[in-house]
Formats: C-alpha cells, structure tokens, sequence
C-alpha cells in the first residue's frame, strides 16, 4: 500500500502532469510499493498509465522499487494496460524491464489486446511486432467464456487481413490448425530455429550491410499487404543507408513464360550517409515511400519482376518520382538472392532511379544499358545531383 504520505491529491498531479521533479523530492527516502492496495490488484504502473502519464515517471517507478513483472490479482497488467491504451512507448519501456509477454495469459490475453478493432492495422501490427520480438506465443489458446471447446487464437481474433497475414508470416495458426497439428492430420511448417521467411531476409541484409534498425516503416494504405521497409544506417556520412523491403516474398509473382526469376522476391535501395533518411523532410523520405509502392505494385497491380532488370517508370506520361529529383522511372537490377530455410529461392533487386531516356534503353538493350552505367561511373548508390548519361 502507498505511504501515508503518498496519499494525497500532490502526489496523483505530478503523475499525471509527468513531473518527476516533484515525485522526487515527495518519494525521497521511500520505497516504493509495487500495488497501492494491501489486495495487490492496483499496480502503481497501471495507475500512472491511466493518467497518461510519460515514460520518464514509469522509469522513475521502476528504478525505485515498482516491480514491473508483478501480476496483479485478477486484474490488469502493466502490459495489458499498456496495450489497452496503444502506447507503444509504454509497451517498449515494460519490454525492455523484463516484464513476461507470456505470464498469465489467459487472463491478460495481451495478443488479443493487440488486434483490437479500436486500433488502425498498423498500429496493430507494431504491438505484435513488439511482442513477437519479447518471444509472445502466437499459439496460446484462449477460452471462449470458460469453454475451451470453443476457443481460439489471436489468429482468430484477427479481423484485418494485413494483420493476419503478418501473423501467420510468423508462424501463427488458428486454433482448428493447431487441433489439426496435434492430432496428425496435417504438418506444421516448419521454420528453422524460429525464424519466418521475413526474419531470413532480414537477417540475409544484415549479413550483407550491417544491423538493421529495431523501428521499420509501414505505410497505411500497404499495411493489409504485409509489406515493410527496414532500414540500415550508414556508420558515417561518407558510408551508405541501406533500405529494403520484407513481406513481398510471402507471394509468388505469376512470371510470363520463360522469364527469369523465382517469382518470390525483396527490393531495396542505397542512398548517402549524408541522406537524412530518419528526418521529416520529404525530399529526404521519398526512398522510403518509393519502395513501399514498388513492393506492392505485384499484389496490387500484377506487376512482376524479372531477371536481369526490370525497368517501370512513373506514371504515363511519367512524372519524376519526386519534386526534388529528375528521375522519372527506375531500374530493378537482379543480383544473388537468398535460399530460405523451406527451400523458396528469393531474388532481390536493386532499386536505381534513372532518367526516362536512360529507362528506354535499358528496355531496349540491356547489355548496352549496363555499358552506359559504366562509362558515367553510376553506381548503386543513388546519386540525386547526377546528369543524364544520354
């Protein structure tokens, strides 16, 4: 139970004002007490979480005695509370301080929280993402009304078909599979030491161009495609970012006959260390924003990538790609791809953004092409000051 002391309309502003300052100088000397009441169902972080209070008084609770893994008796988590409210940054802060996305699950039933329709996909699908990464089981069977005859999965429970998928790109199933599963009428798929086809290519990209940043890029309207942009910054402004793309080999491209290419493929992009590619300015996130479109462009509008290049441009007549650059189409380059754990061969392209004439030649000939990158020194990386080679 709070301190005497504690007890007071002082000490219930400064939470919800967020101001630790005042927290410090009235809790000095005292530890504080995980549950504000002797029947440890009021967790002093969840209280705080109902004020919205910051993070800053949450580190606060924590560093001074608040057990942020304590369960609640019958009553709401920090987790649950955190997801309740869709604050991630709450989310990320409990995470981080060991709190156990698996404790007590059928009672705090965070998976479930997560999908919730009073949530847009794509926040829905950062909150799995989060608890994915804190190793959630995605396969927890939840009652229906204390029969579990009828119970189900956050699959299930899952009502938009972008959250679905990203589910099941990471081995979720319903609860009819998993009965499936355990009775021998059909195979698990089977993933290697965990992994879904998506976490193999970020790892692929990782083994090529370094770590990959924890926040990846989701656009609203590709969201239902499951598709996301994940970045690797440049150790320098003289080095490279790299971004590229997951979610688009969950689908196989329909290839015309004779194409080259597995019809599974990721996409990504290299722009200067000097790019400020985390800012606000359009001019700066546009790659992110091209990529997302190119990667949806197969789902969307059967658009397929082939081997060696594949040239698309913007639009008819095309226009540049963006304000601030004069390309008007792009070149898919087919280098070496990877071999996923279940034996599905991925290709992955390049993304370079050329000038219309360049384009033309590129669909024209390509050996020419690649002869005319070569004589004007044009690499991968995008160069957005560079001049037309024709």
């Amino acid at each position: 139970m709070l301190p005497e002391k504690l007890r007071c309309k002082e000490f219930w502003s400064a939470i919800r004002d967020g101001n630790v300052g005042i927290l410090e100088s009235m809790c000095r000397g005292l530890v504080l007490p995980t549950f504000t009441d002797d029947d440890s169902k009021d967790h002093l972080l969840c209280n705080a979480m109902a004020k919205s209070t910051s993070v800053e008084v949450l580190k606060f609770f924590v560093a001074n005695g608040v057990d942020p893994s304590a369960m609640p008796e019958d009553d709401a988590s920090p987790l649950s509370e955190a997801i309740r409210f869709g604050r991630v940054d709450y989310l990320d802060f409990l995470l981080a301080s060991g709190a156990d996305p698996n404790a007590d699950q059928m009672n705090q039933r965070l998976a479930i929280g997560a999908v919730s329709d009073d949530f847009e996909p794509t926040l829905q699908i950062e909150i799995l993402r989060r608890l994915i990464a804190h190793g959630a089981d995605l396969n927890f069977i939840f009652s229906l009304y204390d029969n579990m005859e009828k119970g189900f999965t956050v699959l299930d429970a899952a009502t938009e078909e972008g959250v679905a998928d990203f589910l099941k790109q990471h081995g979720a199933k319903t609860a009819k599979e998993l009965r499936a599963i355990e009775s021998g009428d059909i195979e698990p798929i089977k993933f290697v030491n965990g992994l879904s086809i998506s976490d193999e290519v970020v790892q692929h990209m990782e083994s090529k161009f370094g770590p990959v940043e924890r926040k990846s890029f989701t656009d609203l309207l590709n969201a239902a495609n499951g598709i996301s942009v994940h970045v690797i910054l440049a150790k320098s402004e003289n080095g490279v970012h790299t971004l590229f793309t997951t979610g688009l080999s969950d689908h196989r491209m329909l290839l015309p006959k004779g194409a080259l290419g597995s019809g599974y493929s990721e996409i990504y992009m290299q722009v200067p260390g000097s790019w400020k590619l985390l800012g606000k300015e359009g001019k700066y996130r546009w790659p992110i924003q091209l990529l997302s479109d190119l990667a949806s462009m197969p789902l969307e509008q059967k658009v397929n990538f082939q081997i060696p290049i594949t040239v698309i441009s913007n639009g008819e007549p095309p226009e540049p790609l963006h304000p601030s650059v004069p390309f008007t189409a792009v070149t898919l380059m087919g280098e070496e791809g990877l071999k996923s754990s279940n034996g599905r061969v991925i290709n992955l392209f390049c993304v370079l953004p050329v000038y219309q004439a360049e384009a033309e030649l590129a669909r024209h000939s390509i050996p020419d092409f690649l002869k005319m990158l070569d004589r004007c020194d044009v690499g991968r990386v995008l160069n957005p000051k560079r001049s037309n080679c024709l």
